[in-house]
């Protein structure tokens, strides 16, 4: 007995060192082979620290941990010199039996510090993220399925930045100080899948024009993932954008047609005009928490139908938003916005943008002693049939009185 123990004890240590060993000795041969794989698989040049690079099986076995640090994929003309992506530290944590037994390499965790991202799209369509090197030795002789896949368990990433600039739509996209982690079985077909992200700072602009401006997100989801049909259903979700809260629930599903089929429902989840107030570009400053307000609203919608290019389909949309009895007032300032309504309703039942309707039932406001009322309803959007009427004076003096002005000093009236 003490002899078989000897021997287990000694192929147990053997196996131990070997694992403890090879890493050490053959992370050079590894980290060159890899290095060689990407220059023959991408149009960019991938840089990292050599140094930084790190192989265990010990760490967390039986798993195997990767790491590298100081990562960058620089591209080539059009876009010589930019910098594609780019990552303080990468890890990887790997299934080591999954890799010598199964049919499908199941990755424990994925873990990205400091991650930079800047896509950029120029008029004509050339966009710097397309580095991929076609394989001339690809032939048109099928080739038998397998069965081989990845799944993964979680991921993870840290103060990121992604930055998106695309000439061909007139769209820009910047998030700044990204947070986000997420987890799902994806060995399974159906599972669910959930998600927290955290964007400190967001903006978006089309054409030239900011929608959101350095904007807070927040977003906790939980997603239904079912793979065989690719459909995904939203169950548990909040998101929160500056200090408007808002959820959402029904399905996404991507068609074998090339189309988009969705069903979703959203709504405010708050009722404090404050909350929607913290959206207005300009609004959401230092001393906003300290702005007194009073007032309600209600906010809901829907997206229903089916998106395809080609025949062109959109689908059905609805948007209400209803403001009742509301104010805001700075600190500091002697005057108060008050008498604040709107009742807005923009209805799309068929999803032809032309048959849209936007209807501004009513809009009124007082800002000091300058009352101001307004209504607009447009039926279609192109050849459109409009009623619009807009009663009041606007002393644009006053609003000094009301708003901060830090270097600007206005005179005179509107209209």
């Amino acid at each position: 007995m003490k002899k078989a123990l000897i021997i287990t004890g000694s192929i147990f240590l053997f196996i131990f060192l070997v694992l403890l060993i090879v890493p050490y000795f053959f992370k050079g041969q590894i980290l060159e082979m890899v290095d060689k794989e990407i220059a023959n698989a991408v149009n960019a040049d991938v840089r990292h620290d050599h140094d930084g690079f790190g192989l265990s099986v010990i760490r967390n076995f039986p798993n195997a941990t990767a790491s590298l640090s100081d990562l960058s994929i620089v591209t080539r003309a059009p876009f010589e010199g930019d910098t594609l992506l780019s990552a303080d530290a990468f890890r990887i944590v790997i299934n080591i039996r999954s890799i010598l037994f199964g049919d499908q390499i199941k990755i424990n965790t994925i873990d990205v510090q400091r991650p930079r991202v800047f896509v950029k799209v120029l008029e004509d369509g050339t966009a710097n993220y397309d580095i991929a090197i076609a394989d001339t030795t690809a032939t048109e002789t099928p080739t038998e399925e397998t069965e081989f896949s990845v799944g993964i368990d979680s991921w993870s990433l840290s103060n990121g930045h992604i930055e998106y600039d695309d000439a061909s739509i007139g769209f820009y996209t910047k998030l700044s100080n990204i947070n986000h982690s997420g987890s799902g079985d994806f060995t399974q077909d159906i599972f669910d899948m959930r998600t927290q992200t955290s964007i400190e700072a967001l903006t978006v602009a089309y054409e030239g024009s900011e929608y959101l401006s350095r904007k807070y997100l927040h977003a906790d989801l939980t997603m239904e993932m079912n793979l065989p049909e690719m459909r995904f259903t939203f169950k548990e979700n909040e998101v929160q954008l500056n200090d408007f809260h808002f959820g959402f629930d029904g399905f996404f599903s991507m068609l074998a047609d090339e189309a988009y089929e969705m069903d979703i429902d959203f709504a405010t989840h708050d009722t404090e005009f404050k909350n929607i107030l913290s959206l207005v570009p300009g609004m959401y400053q230092d001393d906003f928490d300290d702005v007194q307000t009073e007032g309600s609203l209600t906010f809901k919608g829907f997206v229903k139908g089916i998106y395809r290019e080609e025949p062109e389909e959109m689908p059905a949309f609805q948007l209400a938003l209803l403001v009742e009895d509301a104010m805001f007032q700075y600190p500091d300032l002697p005057n108060a916005v008050k008498d604040i309504s709107m009742d807005l309703f923009v209805d799309n039942a068929d999803g032809n943008i032309a048959n849209t309707l936007v209807d501004l039932r009513h809009f009124r406001m007082n800002m000091g002693n300058n009352p101001f009322a307004a209504q607009m309803k447009i039926a279609g959007l192109g050849p459109s049939a409009i009623d619009a009427s807009m009663d009041g004076t606007i002393n644009l003096g006053d609003l000094s009185e009301m708003l901060p002005m830090e270097d600007m000093d206005l005179r005179g009236r509107f209209p």
